[in-house]
């Protein structure tokens, strides 16, 4: 009733409010609404008349609440910023800043994953291809920047380290060095080694893969056996997955960080065809040996 009233008054910063502070999430997605819309926000903006609500009482409450609205429809906010209040992304970014701790980290990323990265879970692939068509036509290079792309990075290693790998590998315009010293912070190792092959140090990026898979043998050894002793398990798992190493999280594991060992090996011999290249197959064959011994 408070957001409907506010809204009637063309209340615009006090709308949100009550809007955000309105915990029946069912009334939320029916009330605020617009063409299937399940945020609200798009109602919110385009529905006030700016005679009442001067452009500058709109975009401060939109930075102010930017947190709260970015929680109820990450895509949603992204687009809405892109598509009419562009300036504003800046000063967007600097109030999760300044908000700090956990929580204002939490937003910089969930915020900047939508325009740098493939969005936050459940984002669909045309809000992504939309939210990038939105970044360039309002001439963002975010993507550009070494510094965005840095800060981005240390919220990947933070919040989603699995995907910082794949980040990295995607993308170029960061510092290799200032990357890496974050990924040896966090202890992302296939994002290490990745970034120590950038640097020409090859061997020395295998080895660290090569020490990260050894240790994911050593734990996978324990549930295999703990695998075999049961045999319900080994006979319904089996139906399903193409193999025993498949079905267990620490196969899954190794497997993975076989396959980043596999593709550094693959990228080195396509540029150089030497005795390296031989030394690192034969490196990385000798500790798949050691899996079946």
């Amino acid at each position: 009733a408070a957001v409907l009233l506010h809204k009637d008054r063309n209340e615009f910063t006090e709308t949100i409010t009550a809007y955000l502070a309105d915990t029946d999430r069912e009334y939320k997605m029916v009330s605020g609404g617009i063409d299937g819309d399940p945020s609200g926000i798009t109602t919110t903006s385009s529905h006030i008349s700016s005679a009442h609500n001067p452009l500058e009482t709109i975009e401060a409450g939109l930075i102010n609440h930017a947190g709260g609205l970015l929680d109820v429809d990450a895509t949603a906010f992204v687009v809405l910023i892109l598509e009419n209040f562009a300036s504003l992304n800046n000063r967007i970014i600097q109030k999760f800043v300044q908000v700090g701790g956990n929580l204002g980290a939490k937003w910089e990323y969930n915020y900047l994953s939508q325009i740098l990265g493939t969005g936050t879970e459940g984002t669909a692939g045309d809000d992504v291809d939309m939210i990038k068509d939105l970044t360039d036509k309002n001439g963002l290079r975010m993507a550009d920047d070494a510094a965005v792309q840095e800060r981005y990075i240390r919220l990947l290693c933070e919040f989603n380290p699995l995907q910082v790998f794949p980040y990295l590998a995607a993308h170029q315009a960061y510092r290799v060095d200032s990357c890496l010293k974050l990924c040896k912070e966090y202890n992302i190792t296939d994002a290490e080694a990745y970034l120590l092959e950038r640097t020409g140090d090859v061997t020395g990026a295998l080895s660290l893969i090569l020490t990260s898979l050894e240790k994911k043998i050593g734990l996978l050894r324990p549930a295999l056996r703990g695998f075999n002793l049961n045999p319900e398990l080994s006979v319904s798992t089996m139906q399903y997955e193409s193999s025993i190493l498949q079905s267990l999280a620490e196969g899954q594991e190794v497997k993975s960080t076989l396959d980043v060992a596999i593709a550094m090996c693959e990228r080195h011999s396509a540029r150089h065809h030497d005795d390296q290249s031989e030394k690192l197959w034969f490196t990385l064959l000798d500790m798949c040996l050691k899996i079946y011994l």
